[in-house]
């Protein structure tokens, strides 16, 4: 495995630039809903409007749109989102607001583009069915799993010399910035390498280090090694909540 130490340290910057361009990519429908419900919180009801659509305030009569600003979340002091995305372009954020007396009111919403600018299409004050307001952190049995099985879906696409298989298990938010022939360019290097990825991994399984953690965006990070010899493999992987499951959006491998 040691021809394979300074192709795998590369990792660690494209997973690093890959973390910082999936939340890039979100920040405009985060900008809009926090931009509205701060222009709401202060009255300003004619910079609030305009950050809604115009199917929006066309659906929606102004008795009910004057209610909504008189409501709870007409003074709401912050926002937290445990998931976001952008396909087909839609944006949506799943969380929860925090009003002025402390309250906390579970969020899902749609966004669209309008002249070049995001505008509220929809807005729940339910998150769907099976979705908490915030992440957990997993049980650490579903942590070695998570770890397992992205390490394995990874070697599955190394062995094909294509990473369409690797492509379609990680995040929408991932693949959205993603094709598979950006990620083939990526990791071109580890094609044809003449290592046995199975052996090397056989009845081994990976050991977490007590760092696991969920940030303020909802990012659950987890590292920790595979205890393979001479060298031990390292990971640093990045996942978001999607759905009822936690998928990819950093992937990073190296030896020690």
């Amino acid at each position: 495995m040691k021809t394979v130490v300074k192709i795998i340290l590369g990792l660690a910057a494209f997973a690093g630039f890959v973390i910082a361009l999936v939340l890039y990519a979100t920040r405009g429908p985060v900008s809009a809903a926090e931009d509205f419900f701060a222009a709401a919180a202060r009255q300003d009801l004619p910079a609030a409007r305009a950050l809604l659509s115009r199917q929006f305030l066309a659906d929606t009569p102004p008795d009910r749109l004057n209610a909504f600003f008189a409501s709870d979340l007409g003074r709401v002091t912050g926002t937290s989102w445990h998931s976001r995305s952008i396909e087909n372009g839609i944006g949506r954020l799943q969380g929860s607001a925090t009003t002025r007396d402390g309250g906390e009111v579970p969020l899902a919403i749609t966004l669209v583009k309008e002249d070049g600018a995001w505008r509220i299409q929809h807005i729940e004050r339910r998150a769907p069915a099976g979705l908490s307001t915030a992440p957990t952190l997993p049980e650490v049995a579903a942590r070695i799993g998570l770890v397992n099985r992205s390490t394995g879906d990874f070697i599955t696409s190394v062995k094909a010399g294509d990473m369409t298989h690797f492509r379609g298990t990680v995040s929408e938010l991932w693949r959205s910035q993603h094709d598979v022939a950006r990620l083939n360019e990526a990791f071109a290097a580890f094609f044809g390498l003449q290592v046995d990825w199975d052996a090397a991994l056989a009845g081994i399984e990976p050991e977490l280090d007590p760092s696991a953690s969920i940030d303020s965006d909802g990012v659950l990070h987890l590292a920790g090694h595979y205890p393979t010899a001479p060298n031990v493999l390292r990971f640093e992987h990045k996942y978001i909540r999607e759905g009822d499951d936690w998928r990819l959006i950093g992937f990073n491998l190296h030896i020690e």
